[in-house]
């Protein structure tokens, strides 16, 4: 083989290896830009995670403060009700009440009461149902200290089921305790165990409003 034939071969031979180098070189680029490439969209994936964690975290936290600022404006509702409530006289249908006790007509009612301005105003719109509905009102205790326990609340008083007992008498009492009950007057029923009142006649204890728990 001549000098020129191996100059051939060698410079083929050199382009060959030139481009086998390229080829390898091309494949490392490729190889190190598909590892680029794959941890930035990693990265890219975590930061998109990340965001949409805060983001359910922050709708989340925003929830939870909503329903928390809902739950407190009920309970602060509710407190001023029991407040307005608590300050707002005593309220009976005078109307309703003598139409319910039409038919005692003739009974008899001795109203003690307690000194103070709302429960004398609870006192008279009472005497004003009783003589709508023919019955009789008479002036009772009247109790000029506040401090006694007993003078706590609304009292139906009579001879409900004692040695004579009266069924129209104990009827007459249940009207008007359920009428002061609908009206959300916190009422009791008491029974005497004697006969100190007269025949169809109950006695009505007037006192002080029951605190409101707030």
């Amino acid at each position: 083989m001549d000098t020129s034939s191996n100059n051939v071969i060698v410079n083929l031979e050199n382009k060959v290896d030139i481009f086998d180098r390229a080829v390898v070189i091309a494949i490392l680029f490729s190889v190190i830009f598909s590892a680029l490439l794959l941890i930035y969209r990693a990265k890219l994936n975590s930061e998109q995670k990340k965001q949409i964690a805060e983001l359910e975290l922050g709708v989340s936290t925003a929830n939870k403060t909503a329903e928390e600022a809902r739950l407190q404006t009920e309970r602060e509702h509710i407190k001023r009700l029991e407040l307005q409530k608590a300050i707002a006289p005593r309220e009976i249908d005078i109307e309703s009440l003598a139409r319910d006790l039409k038919p005692f007509s003739g009974f008899t009612v001795i109203i003690d009461e307690l000194a103070e301005l709302e429960t004398s105003l609870l006192a008279q719109k009472l005497r004003d149902a009783l003589a709508k509905a023919g019955c009789v009102s008479k002036e009772g205790i009247i109790m000029t200290s506040t401090r006694s326990p007993d003078w706590i609340g609304t009292k139906v008083i009579g001879n409900f089921n004692g040695l004579m007992p009266d069924a129209l008498l104990a009827q007459f009492g249940i009207i008007i305790h359920n009428h002061f009950l609908a009206h959300g007057i916190q009422t009791q029923i008491l029974n005497l165990s004697d006969e100190s009142l007269p025949p169809k006649t109950i006695k009505i204890q007037l006192g002080l409003k029951p605190p409101i728990k707030m």
